[in-house]
């Protein structure tokens, strides 16, 4: 008895449209701008607090308890937010280290997005997501 192999689509990498080669440049292009202008950001009192706090975690070893507050106070992220924030000070004790941290992970996290965006809507849909995604107006 015979066996009649199934059909296979064709792997994802092998259809790639212009949108997505276009899409990628984008995110490797605006995500390196975010990187190389790091020190250009606007830091206001929370940053200042935000990193403060990083640092006595560091330093001195006080955990806190409570997140940075949102919504006036009303509510509060829980406190793994000042130890991912904390991170990147154990490899460099200084801002530029968290602010390219940051910058990296943005970046993936966009070009994350972006992927599943194709996946599920097409590659135009995620060609103006990745355009539109980063912030570059802050950095620059």
């Amino acid at each position: 008895m015979e066996t009649e192999d199934m059909p296979t689509a064709p792997p994802p990498s092998a259809d790639r449209s212009p949108s997505h080669w276009i899409a990628l440049l984008f995110i490797a292009l605006l995500g390196a701008i975010q990187i190389y202008f790091y020190d250009i950001t606007f830091h206001g009192p929370d940053q200042i607090r935000d990193m403060e706090i990083a640092r006595k975690l560091i330093h001195n070893g006080e955990w806190p308890l409570r997140g940075p507050p949102l919504f006036g106070e009303r509510l509060s992220l829980p406190p793994g937010f000042y130890y991912l924030l904390a991170a990147p000070l154990l490899i460099r004790d200084s801002e530029v280290s968290v602010f390219i941290a940051f910058g990296i992970l943005f970046a993936l996290s966009v070009w994350y997005l972006w992927r599943n965006i194709s996946a599920c809507f097409g590659p135009r849909c995620a060609l103006a997501y990745a355009v539109l995604a980063f912030p570059v107006c802050s950095s620059l």
